[in-house]
């Protein structure tokens, strides 16, 4: 089973952003003001609240640990800028491009099996964010649970991720 120790720590760095990034890519592809804490809260919830699969769970558990240690001393994400300078779809674009690298790493360093449950995770967390919040209507009264953007971000995300969507997208 993969852990940290099996990864160098640009690709461990690499891994640590792409919870926050999968989460960040569905976020941005329809930024409503009102439901942003939401998502935020979602995306943060989803570490202690998504079903992980089973084959991933060590490569999952020991990166998680990773997050709430930095989280506890204050640290930055590596590469978290790319999260922060320029429009939101400029933002989603570089921060999908960075996930595309995502596969080669895992395809290196871990079995298929807990590549394909790290995928799932991800997959799992950009549909959490995405559910957190309704999108249209008034004040979030009336929209939808999950808007057409978020759909089509949901399915991009999966693509660049080389994982299959669930089928309720």
């Amino acid at each position: 089973m993969a852990t940290k120790a099996d990864f160098s720590t640009g690709e461990w760095g690499r891994l640590l952003q792409a919870p926050v990034a999968a989460g960040f890519s569905v976020m941005l592809a329809d930024p409503d003001f009102t439901g942003i804490l939401r998502e935020l809260k979602a995306l943060s919830r989803a570490f202690d609240r998504l079903e992980v699969p089973h084959e991933a769970e060590e490569l999952v558990g020991s990166l998680v640990a990773d997050l709430r240690a930095m989280s506890e001393r204050k640290e930055h994400l590596p590469g978290s800028e790319d999260f922060t300078e320029g429009r939101p779809e400029e933002i989603r674009v570089r921060i999908l491009e960075d996930l595309r690298g995502i596969g080669p790493i895992l395809a290196a360093r871990a079995t298929p099996g807990e590549a394909a449950g790290f995928r799932e995770w991800l997959i799992g967390i950009g549909r959490a964010v995405a559910e957190a919040s309704r999108e249209g209507g008034f004040l979030g009264i009336g929209g939808a649970r999950v808007s057409e953007k978020e759909k089509a971000a949901l399915r991009e995300l999966a693509e660049v991720l080389g994982a299959p969507l669930p089928a309720a997208v």
